[in-house]
């Protein structure tokens, strides 16, 4: 019956991030169309800026899916499995955030990496101490995103 409370943790904690996510997405393209100099710079800003968007778009609907996942009928494999496909949108994202919010992605990135590894030690090491370590590592994700969120602001 351990498992069953970090499905629930990770349940309400992507919750969150799925929920801040979406609070700042207007429509993505909105804001690209409307303030476009000419230009090949202001050009390839816009492709960044919506690759970045699409990106976002990707990790939130991976962490919804990893907030999904029947944790008391897949056990923490299941978890492992769709943290997996949280953590290659998390490096796209990274990869289409690093020019201009190098800071945000980096620490985005260092994240996603402490949730896999504290992932890895409650399924090696079910226990309570393991188990908050994860709610821990999904807390920083989840601090992680929204200001990379943040800071991209009303761009998507």
């Amino acid at each position: 019956m351990r498992l069953p409370p970090a499905g629930l943790l990770l349940v309400l904690l992507t919750g969150a991030l799925v929920g801040g996510c979406s609070d700042d997405d207007p429509s993505p393209g909105a804001e690209s169309t409307s303030a476009s100099p000419t230009g090949s710079a202001s050009a390839s800003a816009a492709t960044g800026t919506a690759a970045l968007c699409s990106s976002l778009t990707d990790l939130r609907t991976s962490v919804g899916a990893l907030a999904d996942v029947p944790v008391r009928d897949g056990g923490i494999s299941a978890v492992q499995d769709a943290l997996a496909a949280v953590q290659d949108d998390v490096e796209q994202v990274v990869d289409d955030a690093r020019g201009q919010y190098r800071s945000e992605a980096d620490a985005l990135s260092t994240s996603a990496s402490a949730v896999g590894s504290a992932v890895s030690d409650a399924a090696a090491n079910p226990s309570a101490a393991t188990l908050q370590a994860v709610g821990t590592a999904v807390t920083t994700l989840v601090d992680d995103v929204g200001s990379l969120v943040d800071a991209v602001g009303s761009t998507c």
